[in-house]
């Protein structure tokens, strides 16, 4: 009986621990994510939408990726990206929280045009089609504290 007590007790710390986030893994998973989102590239359709919908709006590219950069021990949610109020598609600021931690830290995306990664699609016959999607990259940073 004390042995099952002792092992429900280990097994309740560790599930604890599992469902808020440190300081350090925050501060990693943010670093993991600025730098594996420093570059990406997309483009717009002619409404302004992102064309493959791997993400509508910077909080959720930017907070989908902190949790895959999250450590093992930190929950597979439970982070928020908040928009700064003057932010805007071509330079927007965020705020990235998580539970569990009173860290916090500003992701700074900016847009930039790509030419170079414009997409063109193939005519109905084959050829070079008349449409062009236009291309963009993001130069993204980030520094301890929010926005």
């Amino acid at each position: 009986m004390a042995c099952i007590c002792f092992w429900q007790g280990l097994a309740g710390i560790d599930l604890s621990s599992e469902k808020s986030w440190s300081d350090d893994e925050l501060s990693s998973a943010v670093e993991g994510a600025t730098d594996d989102l420093d570059g990406y590239t997309y483009q717009l359709d002619q409404s302004g939408d992102p064309l493959y919908p791997e993400f509508e709006e910077y909080e959720d590219l930017i907070g989908n990726t902190v949790v895959q950069y999250r450590g093992d021990d930190a929950p597979k949610g439970d982070v928020y990206a908040e928009r700064a109020s003057y932010s805007t598609d071509a330079d927007a600021q965020l705020t990235v929280t998580a539970s569990g931690t009173d860290a916090a830290f500003c992701v700074h995306v900016e847009r930039i045009r790509s030419k170079k990664d414009d997409y063109t699609p193939p005519g109905i016959t084959g050829g070079e089609g008349g449409l062009t999607y236009p291309g963009y990259r993001l130069a993204v940073t980030s520094r301890g504290g929010a926005c």
